[in-house]
């Protein structure tokens, strides 16, 4: 749906995506900024019979594997001196003429994989399914997925994760549930504001024209004078964002991890590791903070002198931040090596199956009759890999021919002290428990 304002606007007109944000027709935007100015140029409401009604059905889906700003921003339609604000967290010039309605939905597919070639072979997997279903979804019916072929599409452990305007009445778990969720998105845009749905997108008339035809006075205090960004600092900006993604990826990843596995983590290696996070943090705001500062004023030269004088500031710190973010995020990949390698191996025990993970601070049952099998461990015991896997790889088998009366669990003595145990362990242990009490002990 497009609501327009019965005037005549020149080619020129700016599109603005509207990425959660809410603006009226006749709103006052400030291009330098990419922000709203408070304020209407039109005073009041608008009449029904001054505003133009569109009624549009369409679906358009885009698949998008790269997973970095610029593919992102190519995916929301966004261009442009917009992208450099987007990205810099940049806060008119102009007035609203017009205003797209809808909804935007995104859809996450993630699984594990630990093998590159599994990995691509995924991938590739998973694009040929959604484009061939996006296009499927892409009209006006609810999709039909009978007689498809489910093993092209449906993949093992994978995780949906939805984000948008869209409330789903229930989640997906499959690829094919999830193209039959944007089929429906028409009908739950009926939903929402009274089925117009979400803005969009703006369009945007220079002030100065619109106060022209509407033959008022302009008497709104807003500089004219914007200064374009070149294409090539553009590009610059857009590369050295997509190096900062990386980074910011591999850190994220990090934290994740300790997040999901927290609760069998020592405590305050995970509060070390969030710290160090939050410094990081804090440095990419310190650096958005700077450069945002230097846009507004290369947008606001008057003369190329100064112009360029800026332009190499700006060059300065884009160089300097990206050999900043590789040297911290080498340093918090490095200290938070122990803590991601505990994690793969508490994951790799829980995939295994029949063997339960003590929680930090939790033990074991005690009274309960019958034979125990503990694998312990610590953190100077993984940095043995080879100690442990051979000792995991026997536990493996212990489970396998066991009583089916007989339990096993995994501790690590960094989070949890059992009785008549000391922390002292260099390599991974099999303690054999009968009764509460310790009946033998396997080492390598």
């Amino acid at each position: 749906m497009q609501e327009t304002a019965k005037l005549f606007f020149p080619p020129a007109d700016v599109i603005r995506p509207a990425l959660g944000r809410a603006g009226f027709l006749g709103s006052l935007y400030d291009l330098r900024r990419d922000t709203f100015v408070t304020g209407n140029i039109f005073k009041k409401e608008l009449t029904d019979d001054v505003v133009n009604i569109t009624h549009t059905n369409e679906i358009d889906f885009t698949y998008d594997h790269e997973n970095n700003f610029s593919s992102i921003l190519k995916t929301l339609n966004v261009k442009g001196d917009f992208k450099i604000n987007i990205l810099c967290s940049l806060t008119a010039t102009h007035v609203v003429t017009r205003i797209r309605w809808g909804a935007n939905i995104l859809l996450s597919f993630e699984t594990d994989v630990h093998d590159e070639s599994n990995r691509r072979q995924i991938e590739a997997n998973l694009k040929v399914s959604l484009e061939k279903l996006g296009r499927i979804a892409s009209v006006d019916t609810l999709l039909d997925v009978k007689g498809m072929d489910d093993k092209a599409i449906n993949f093992e452990r994978i995780r949906i994760k939805i984000a948008g305007d869209i409330k789903p009445e229930t989640l997906p778990s499959t690829v094919i549930e999830a193209a039959q969720l944007i089929s429906q998105v028409p009908r739950l845009i009926e939903k929402i504001n009274r089925g117009k749905g979400k803005q969009l997108e703006f369009t945007l008339c220079p002030i100065d024209e619109v106060s022209r035809q509407l033959g008022v006075h302009r008497d709104f205090r807003i500089s004219t004078h914007i200064r374009s960004i070149d294409n090539a600092l553009i590009r610059l900006i857009e590369q050295e964002f997509d190096e900062l993604l990386r980074d910011v990826q591999q850190t994220n990843r990090v934290i994740d991890a300790v997040n999901d596995f927290s609760e069998f983590l020592p405590a305050k290696e995970c509060s070390a590791v969030r710290r160090q996070k939050v410094r990081l943090d804090q440095n990419m705001d310190r650096f958005r903070g700077h450069l945002i500062q230097l846009l507004v004023e290369y947008r606001s030269m008057t003369t190329a002198e100064n112009n360029d004088h800026v332009k190499n500031k700006i060059e300065t710190i884009l160089y300097e931040q990206r050999e900043k973010s590789e040297r911290d995020t080498s340093e918090f990949l490095k200290m938070s090596q122990a803590i991601v390698d505990k994690i793969d191996v508490i994951s790799r025990v829980q995939s295994a199956g029949g063997i339960r993970c003590l929680r930090r601070g939790e033990t074991l049952p005690w009274r309960d009759t019958g034979r125990m099998l503990v694998l312990q461990i610590n953190t100077a015991c993984i940095e043995n890999h080879s100690s442990f896997m051979q000792q995991f790889q026997q536990f493996i088998r212990l489970r396998d021919t066991a009583a089916t009366s007989d339990k096993f669990f995994f501790v690590d003595l960094d989070t949890t002290q059992l009785k008549d145990t000391e922390n002292c362990l260099k390599d991974t242990t099999i303690v054999h428990y009968k009764d509460g009490k310790v009946n033998s002990v396997d080492r390598e």
